[in-house]
């Protein structure tokens, strides 16, 4: 059953993105009601006047992880766990809670703190925090049973 799910899931995930209909391939308007609120919508209400708006779509280009930069993260600190992260980042605290809940040595570069560390994130692929490299593995984003299985899988 869990097969059929997933094909069905892969189907319609391939007719959302590949769609005409796509949210890239859509006009957005913007405008002002009386009251002075800003709206933004597909469709512009009638007898009012709208502001054309730019959209884009952002791509994602994937970056090869660099053996350089693992192997000096690796000799800065002898954790194998590395999480990237900021002050005001909630998954990053969800992140460091499950690091110390299950006693997973790490070590963490506040990448808003430290222009080293942020250029260690830009090089790794940059994008949001969390990010971990857990031995050569990069994961991006808060996933507690991936960061449990790469641990494991150093030990």
């Amino acid at each position: 059953m869990k097969c059929r799910e997933h094909l069905t899931l892969t189907i319609v995930m391939w007719l959302i993105c590949f769609s005409p209909h796509s949210l890239h391939a859509q006009k957005i308007v913007k405008w002002v009601d009386e009251q002075g609120r800003t709206h933004y919508g597909e469709k512009l209400p009638p007898g009012e006047t709208s502001e054309k708006i730019e959209t884009r779509v952002s791509e994602y280009t994937p970056v090869k992880n660099d053996s350089q930069i693992f192997e000096q993260i690796a000799k800065e600190k002898k954790k194998n766990v590395v999480m990237y992260s900021t002050r005001w980042c909630g998954y990053c605290k969800k992140a460091r809670n499950f690091l110390k809940k299950h006693a997973i040595p790490f070590i963490e570069y506040d990448i808003e703190r430290s222009a080293k560390a942020k250029a260690q994130h830009q090089a790794l692929g940059g994008g949001g925090v969390p990010l971990f490299v857990v031995g050569k593995q990069t994961i991006r984003g808060f996933n507690p049973t991936e960061i449990a299985a790469s641990y494991r899988r150093l030990k």
